[in-house]
């Protein structure tokens, strides 16, 4: 995603020439079903009480078309890596895995789908770290 300047020059069998120069900008889709920016995240995770709500920042991508990036997916510090495919309505999760992550740091395997909102989203999605699997639900509202 970018703005690009295409430069076009032409010469015919008499000798004329022509040139233009046009400007394209290229954009990743996802912008128009979820904005990129700040969010208030509120998780719930089978077997948790009372996570605490956080700040979460979401970027589009600049090289594939329809993927969005988190800043610290789940609420870890240091997992950064984790992003999404918005499709319609839909957001997807496909199972990746954030490295030496959380405290203590385990390495955490994520998946998972969800809806796009007006205003947001809400992802469902499975995280599995050792041997621990929990079934979560994050709801993310444009700050």
């Amino acid at each position: 995603a970018d703005t690009y300047e295409l430069k076009y020059s032409v010469k015919d069998k008499a000798g004329n020439e022509g040139k233009a120069i046009r400007m394209v900008t290229v954009v990743n889709d996802a912008q128009s079903l979820l904005a990129a920016g700040q969010y208030n995240v509120s998780e719930t995770c089978a077997g948790d009480i009372d996570l605490p709500a956080y700040t979460e920042t979401i970027s589009l991508s600049e090289t594939v078309n329809n993927r969005i990036h988190f800043n610290k997916f789940a609420n870890y510090i240091n997992n950064n890596k984790i992003w999404a495919e918005l499709i319609d309505s839909t957001i997807t999760i496909p199972e990746q895995t954030a490295v030496n992550v959380g405290s203590p740091g385990y390495d955490r395997t994520f998946s998972g789908v969800g809806v796009i909102t007006t205003n947001g989203c809400t992802i469902y999605y499975t995280e599995l770290a050792g041997t621990e699997i929990q079934q979560c639900t994050a709801s993310y509202i444009k700050k």
